[in-house]
């Protein structure tokens, strides 16, 4: 085979590739939510002073490399992959929190957590909603591949339970 004809079979190749991947992330639905719960052996208060100290991200997540705070409610995450994420407080009471946001990477939408506490108990249960959407069908398809949100919502979870935990075991005890 020549050379002409292998490049030209090779671009043709990839100008199938380029056009499945868009008519896949086309028919790809453009939002993705996910939903997870942890209960957090801590008073809802302790937990909201970590959600609401967006300035110590970087402490406890370490995909956050440095966040600049606006207001307090408005802030940019620097996530250490380049990308930054700005977010807006929609709402805020004692036992909710909701956020939009809009990223550099070509996503944007919304994040809520709903904190109930356990009479029972000293905990509380903290429910985070996330959806994410994304115009662009090529995004979406990178989005399906690289990002799972079940995953994502999870592992945040965890790390907000630790970093609570750690806070409480460093705080003065009465």
């Amino acid at each position: 085979m020549s050379l002409p004809i292998a490049l030209g079979s090779a671009g043709g190749a990839v100008i199938l590739l380029v056009v499945a991947a868009y008519l896949v992330g086309s028919r790809l639905p453009a939002t993705r939510s996910a939903t997870a719960s942890v209960a957090i052996e801590a008073p809802a208060q302790e937990i909201m002073a970590v959600l609401s100290d967006v300035a110590s991200q970087p402490a406890w997540r370490p995909d956050v490399l440095s966040v600049e705070v606006r207001s307090t409610d408005e802030w940019t995450e620097q996530r250490r992959s380049g990308e930054s994420i700005t977010f807006r407080a929609v709402s805020r009471s004692e036992r909710a929190l909701e956020l939009t946001f809009e990223s550099t990477q070509g996503y944007h939408d919304h994040w809520r957590g709903q904190l109930s506490e356990d009479p029972g108990r000293v905990s509380t249960v903290i429910k985070v909603e996330e959806s994410a959407t994304v115009q662009a069908p090529f995004r979406r398809v990178l989005a399906i591949v690289f990002f799972d949100p079940e995953k994502f919502t999870a592992d945040y979870l965890s790390r907000l339970e630790a970093e609570v935990r750690r806070r409480s075991a460093a705080a003065p005890k009465r």
